[in-house]
């Protein structure tokens, strides 16, 4: 772990990603002198990064690094790649650190309330962070999406206590490389586990091992809080689907054990607007209802598309589905073609290939082929834009869907703005 308790100069490798981003508002805000760089392409962090005032330096360049860097802050997809920054920077001796081990040396000296699972974490993140800022708590926040209220994924307490111990700090803990067992929370929120990360977990076993291993990171006295499925409540929420329900509920229990008013916590999940790309409205293309949605999982693709077939009964439901990293696609090809068959209208792009893979013989036509009614493959964003630019109309609903960068569809189908 790292010492953060006084101030220093740092540099973040890759700064506009979700994670990072949040890191880079939470240093600056604890009163640190903090900069960065990433690859030219826009990101809606980017917004978020100038607001705050940090300077952010593209593309990569060792003559983004200024002289004076006490020490380095780094993605994961980053750390131990042949990035030239990242290969300037151990030139210079100047210490590395990864984002997780940053963010566990600053969590971990306050009330930690970390939420951890497979589906779910960011708006359970963004919930109980919303529902703790309306109670008058004034919490830390790092959010692996951007809250809409707050037009921010961070935030910084305006009166920070003194007592460290006595001051909440919600985060959304990843599992990836089990990166999570760098925290050492108050309390730990499961949302519902389901085999992911299937590049890095070579079976369900190993992945639920890695959620066994984080419980035993808890503080003393700490808690766990599990959703119960059958709930008996039926929240005042501005976001649609059954899962969003589920997901209330978990902050609801959460925010009760914190001691905090079924008043408060009810007015404050009502005014909640979500976060974005979680089924996010995003306007209007002739007339055609755009959603945009970060659903790459077969599960959250099913709850997303039946959240929506509800919402829209008399529409016609199309989706753009933008397969996320071979390895996922590999591994629920037949899962994904059953969820995508809730939509009356199917469309795919090619696979999104992340940072972190090498190329692979798996394409989005092997879930078409999987596919028990007519899907086609668009490939590409701008040819995805030019069709749906030609053949939508007001009696449909357009979802784009997954993790990459498939929202640029929506975005531009409404001359979006972000």
């Amino acid at each position: 772990m790292i010492n953060l308790n006084t101030k220093k100069s740092i540099y973040m490798v890759a700064i506009k990603g979700a994670g990072v981003s949040g890191l880079a508002q939470i240093l600056k805000g604890l009163g640190h002198n903090v900069s960065g760089s990433d690859i030219a392409d826009k990101f809606f962090t980017d917004k978020i990064l100038k607001k705050a005032k940090i300077q952010v330096k593209a593309p990569f360049s060792v003559k983004n690094i200024s002289q004076n860097i006490d020490l380095a802050i780094s993605s994961s997809a980053y750390l131990k790649s042949d990035n030239i920054e990242i290969k300037d920077l151990k030139k210079r001796k100047i210490p590395i650190f990864g984002y997780a081990n940053a963010l566990g040396s600053i969590f971990n000296q306050y009330f930690g309330i970390a939420i951890a699972g497979t589906h779910g974490k960011s708006t359970v993140s963004a919930m109980i962070a919303y529902i703790l800022e309306q109670a008058g708590l004034e919490p830390f926040a790092l959010i692996g999406a951007e809250l809409l209220n707050w037009k921010s994924n961070a935030r910084i307490p305006k009166k920070p206590q003194v007592n460290k111990l006595k001051s909440y700090f919600v985060i959304e803990a990843d599992e990836y490389k089990e990166q999570f067992l760098n925290y050492k929370p108050n309390i730990i929120v499961l949302t519902d586990i389901d085999f992911d990360h299937t590049d890095y977990y070579k079976s369900k076993i190993d992945y639920k091992k890695a959620f066994k291993k984080f419980a035993k990171n808890l503080k003393p006295k700490g808690l766990i809080i599990k959703n119960n499925k059958l709930i008996n409540k039926n929240y005042e929420l501005q976001l649609i689907g059954e899962h969003n329900q589920r997901n209330a509920n978990l902050a609801y229990l959460t925010c009760k054990k914190l001691g905090i008013k079924d008043k408060i916590i009810k007015k404050a999940l009502a005014k909640f607007k979500g976060t974005r790309r979680r089924l996010e409205k995003v306007g209007k293309s002739k007339n055609a209802i755009i959603i945009d949605d970060y659903a790459h999982h077969p599960i959250e693709v099913k709850a997303s598309l039946s959240a929506l077939k509800k919402e829209y009964p008399n529409k016609e439901l199309i989706v753009l589905f933008h397969p996320h990293t071979f390895s996922r696609t590999k591994e629920f090809l037949k899962e994904f073609a059953k969820s995508l068959e809730i939509a009356d209208k199917i469309y795919l792009l090619n696979i999104y290939s992340s940072a972190r893979e090498k190329h692979s013989n798996i394409t989005s036509d092997d879930i078409i082929k999987n596919i028990k009614k007519e899907a086609i493959n668009l490939k590409t964003i701008l040819y995805a834009i030019k069709f749906f630019k030609k053949n939508l109309s007001s009696k449909q609903v357009l979802v784009t869907m997954g993790a990459g960068d498939v929202c640029n569809v929506a975005y531009s189908l409404v001359n979006y703005k972000n």
